[in-house]
């Protein structure tokens, strides 16, 4: 009996086993199915690519994001609208390898979040989308007046704004570039009309400046955005424009020119608008932001379209003259001759600047924001740039003010001549006055002499510390510093240093830091250096 009931026992436990053991194998299998899904769930989300769509046909559509969010595709010969994607998704790049690459952001960000954005490619021969990288080096909401490019076949993300410092983002290694040559890179990012031979661009005019003080003098240009062209003879279209009064309630999301099917697109307050000549009526397509057409820039180059290497997707400056126009970025100038049908990105072999970046000799400037025709002087111009400002560096207050350049120059025989350059001064200010009555006005510089090396509390004394230089032209039509030729205005700021050093004096009586000793020396200088020349017979 002892070995039946043992025996029986034993079948038991063994039936048992086999069955905690099915049990198990099923668990561990319906968990691998399910982490198997989650895993094909977040590689290849809300792809829903109706049967319309024609892969073959793939680098002729416009691609855009929807302002809240999923990238689409239209087709102008069908037209026809498909949604490619649900996500919040924007800044669509069709790339040579048959791939839309775009951005994945968080539709909520809250400023503890540590945001990530999510680069994205779709496949589109496999209807697939997978996640390439997280990025934390590029803001964590989109921006529908940024243009996003994806460069060196998808290794590099381009970011381009009207109003800022240009970017270049290693999408592996999650990084800023530092130092590269957007130069080198402009040109693949022209939008170009193959067949009659136009670039089109983006420009954003706002022109001011507050460093010429007589504004009489100036011609300034007007400001307006618009999307604009040029063509081989160096002539420029308005397809689209915005006036002054309406920029700060419209704006552009950027344009593509299809070469395929000859329209210009455009978006404008997030809606994309189609145009097939500049003087139709623009047509209304549907919501969208940052559209993108493919560029097939091999065949451009082979066929000898040399407008497309005109470097100026996105531009800020426009000033056009009978025979030089020039355009710009905040950190770039173009100059056209018009008689030659010549154009050139200006370097520092050019004119007498340096630039700023060793790899790019064209990047002249920090912070262009200003070029207009000078009246008083023949064929001359007045160029502003402004310092930029670091993060977190404690003269940022003072910097806004701080000159980066400032030029008088005219072009002659087709070249840069420079006739005044002054740069890296705080609170310029500068004045054309006829002073010795020659036809030609002296230019007078005020500017703050100090480099506000005091503590912060009293940093801003510093700015009492004002020099003026006077320039007079000579008969090489060039400035040249003619400051001892007029004593009364040296006499005049003899004495206003004389009552910042008499305010000096009153501060130090009770005991209370006003200057510190390096810009109390400078006064010193400063009070030494007018009283020569307005003593001077």
């Amino acid at each position: 009996m002892y070995n039946i009931v043992t025996g029986m026992l034993k079948k038991h436990s063994h039936m048992r086993g086999k069955l905690m053991l099915y049990l198990i194998k099923s668990v561990n299998v319906s968990l691998i199915l399910v982490f198997a899904l989650y895993i094909f769930a977040s590689c290849s989300p809300q792809i829903h690519v109706d049967a319309d769509f024609n892969k073959e046909e793939a680098r002729h559509y416009l691609y855009f994001a929807d302002p809240d969010g999923g990238i689409r595709a239209y087709h102008a010969s069908h037209q026809t609208l498909h949604e490619i994607t649900e996500g919040y998704d924007f800044h669509p790049n069709f790339l040579e390898s048959e791939e839309v690459w775009f951005l994945r952001f968080d539709r909520e960000v809250s400023e503890n979040d540590n945001h990530q954005v999510k680069v994205m490619q779709w496949d589109i021969k496999n209807d697939r989308v997978r996640q390439v990288n997280n990025l934390t080096s590029i803001p964590s909401s989109p921006d529908p007046a940024m243009q996003v490019f994806f460069v060196d076949q998808g290794e590099k993300i381009l970011l381009l704004h009207h109003s800022r410092e240009p970017q270049l983002i290693d999408i592996e290694m999650d990084r800023h570039i530092d130092y590269f040559s957007l130069s080198d890179y402009l040109e693949g990012l022209n939008y170009f009309d193959q067949s009659s031979q136009k670039a089109f661009g983006w420009l954003i005019q706002y022109p001011y400046q507050n460093v010429l003080k007589n504004k009489k003098d100036l011609d300034l240009p007007p400001s307006y955005a618009a999307i604009i062209s040029l063509n081989k003879e160096l002539q420029w279209t308005i397809w689209d424009s915005i006036p002054r009064e309406d920029m700060f309630e419209q704006s552009y999301n950027g344009f593509a020119f299809d070469n395929f099917h000859q329209f210009l697109f455009f978006s404008k307050d997030k809606t994309l608008y189609r145009l097939k000549s500049h003087d139709q009526e623009k047509i209304s397509i549907v919501k969208g932001i940052h559209p993108f057409i493919y560029q097939d820039h091999a065949a451009a180059y082979a066929n000898n379209v040399d407008i497309i290497r005109f470097p100026w997707p996105i531009s800020t400056l426009l000033l056009q003259d009978n025979e030089t126009s020039f355009i710009g970025t905040t950190q770039f100038l173009s100059i056209i001759h018009h008689p030659q049908l010549s154009f050139a990105s200006l370097t520092e072999a050019d004119t007498i600047f340096m630039s700023k970046n060793y790899l790019d000799p064209a990047q002249l400037f920090d912070r262009l924001i200003f070029i207009g025709k000078l009246k008083p002087l023949p064929s001359s111009y007045f160029l502003v740039s402004m310092k930029k400002i670091e993060t977190g560096d404690r003269l940022a207050t003072i910097k806004r003010d701080k000159v980066d350049i400032i030029s008088i120059f005219t072009i002659r025989d087709s070249s840069w001549f420079n006739q005044w350059f002054s740069s890296s001064q705080f609170y310029s200010e500068v004045w054309l006055d006829d002073l010795n009555n020659n036809g030609y006005p002296e230019v007078i510089h005020h500017y703050c002499a100090s480099t506000f090396p005091c503590s912060e509390e009293i940093m801003l004394n510093s700015r009492s510390l004002v020099w003026i230089n006077v320039y007079s032209i000579n008969e090489y039509q060039q400035y040249e510093r003619s400051s001892e030729k007029f004593p009364e205005i040296y006499r005049e700021l003899w004495e206003r240093l004389f009552m910042v050093e008499e305010e000096l004096k009153a501060y130090q009586r009770e005991g209370i830091l006003f200057l510190c000793d390096e810009d109390v020396q400078l006064l010193k200088e400063l009070i030494e250096q007018s009283r020569h020349i307005a003593l001077e017979d």
